[in-house]
């Protein structure tokens, strides 16, 4: 199953992934609707352990991930979805056209 990634599911990947990776039980966040948001980040980690789920990370994605400042957290996990985008051939199964983006979108 092929999954789009969005920039705030990355940034928050980035920043908040010893809790969505069930590294610690203590939310870091306290403001209820970003608590939802991180818990229900956890709860797709679970479940992508019972599929097989391919991540795109494509680099229209990329370029609006740097598009703000990103944090160290940040800047090393782009730095990977890049290179797995590099070495895959994601692109080559499933082209899409500069206007499909925005379609998708």
């Amino acid at each position: 199953m092929l999954r789009y990634l969005d920039t705030m599911i990355v940034r928050y990947c980035a920043d908040y992934e010893n809790f969505i990776f069930g590294e610690t039980e203590q939310c870091p966040v306290s403001e209820s609707k970003f608590k939802r948001e991180l818990y229900a980040l956890r709860k797709l980690v679970e479940l992508e352990q019972l599929g097989n789920w391919e991540f795109a990370a494509s680099p229209q994605l990329i370029s609006e991930l740097y598009g703000r400042k990103p944090t160290v957290n940040q800047t090393r996990a782009y730095k990977l979805l890049s290179e797995a985008w590099e070495n895959s051939d994601w692109e080559e199964m499933f082209p899409l056209e500069s206007t499909e983006y925005k379609r998708i979108e």
